[in-house]
């Protein structure tokens, strides 16, 4: 009897995704005219303003640009952006590495629509589903800036809270519309927890009878025995009926529980894009 071993291994996705946007469309990005106060007491305002909003981490990835709807009034052209962890609608502690100083801002409170982007970032990374908050402040308590995290202009809400000495203590306004900024990353899925699958048996279709699979492997794709063509990613049937059809059947129903009982009909292919496979046959003696 012919026995055979399939090893197939996940290839984990990455792909470039928005991880949280509260951004509008071209033209009305932001509301131009309303937005929160990012201030030092030395400024025409008096006081210290640091401001905090929560937003929503969605599909989780690493962190590698950040867009934020800020506009210059008077003073100082400075102010600093974090991301920290919330726990019980409250900042406790910086996000690792997920501090940029030195901002400024090239556009004037009151118009729209242009951007403060940080990119380059590394390190940082937010985890799936998970609320945070998009922290905004003055880079010296004491100085004289006087900025504006404008509101978001698509209606979203979210926890706002803010600070009039640098973060010490935190004060809330409640569910409030939240400042205009868009946190952009690489999301990566989790790996499937199934790492590798043996299945053997192939020699049923008669007593003696030998198969032989894995005959060619050429350009990215594997043909085993002209039956049955096997691509990263899924999968495509050559005939109506063979051992190797069932047997692929039962990989993807084991490896991705989502090809449970969608065999196709006959010449049909099926991709599945949330995975990709190395297949490794092993030849039968």
């Amino acid at each position: 009897m012919c026995v055979a071993l399939l090893a197939v291994m996940p290839i984990t996705p990455v792909s470039a995704s928005i991880l949280f946007s509260d951004l509008g469309p071209s033209g009305n990005v932001y509301d131009c005219c309303n937005g929160w106060v990012i201030s030092g007491s030395n400024s025409e305002l008096g006081v210290s303003f640091t401001t905090v909003h929560e937003f929503n981490s969605g599909v989780g990835g690493t962190v590698s640009q950040i867009d934020l709807a800020v506009g210059y009034g008077t003073g100082l052209d400075r102010f600093y952006a974090s991301i920290w962890n919330e726990v019980s609608g409250m900042p406790t502690t910086q996000v690792a590495n997920a501090l940029w100083p030195n901002l400024s801002s090239s556009t004037t409170y009151g118009t729209c629509c242009a951007l403060v982007t940080i990119s380059g970032i590394s390190g940082v990374s937010l985890g799936p589903a998970t609320n945070y908050f998009m922290i905004l402040g003055p880079e010296s308590v004491s100085d004289t800036s006087n900025l504006n995290l404008n509101f978001n202009s698509t209606g979203k809400l979210g926890l706002q809270l803010y600070s009039t000495d640098g973060g010490s203590t935190w004060h809330s306004n409640g569910i409030q519309t939240i400042g205009a900024f868009e946190v952009l990353g690489m999301a990566v899925p989790e790996p499937p927890s199934l790492l590798l699958i043996g299945i053997g048996l192939l020699g049923a279709l008669g007593a003696g009878r030998r198969k032989r699979i894995g005959d060619s492997i050429q350009n990215g794709r594997i043909t085993t025995g002209g039956k049955l063509d096997a691509r990263l990613g899924g999968w495509m049937p050559r005939r109506k009926s063979t051992s190797s059809q069932f047997l692929w059947r039962d990989v993807f129903r084991l490896y991705h529980p989502i090809a449970e009982g969608k065999w196709p009909s006959w010449g049909r292919p099926v991709v599945f894009p949330q995975i990709g496979v190395d297949i490794r046959p092993l030849r039968c003696a």
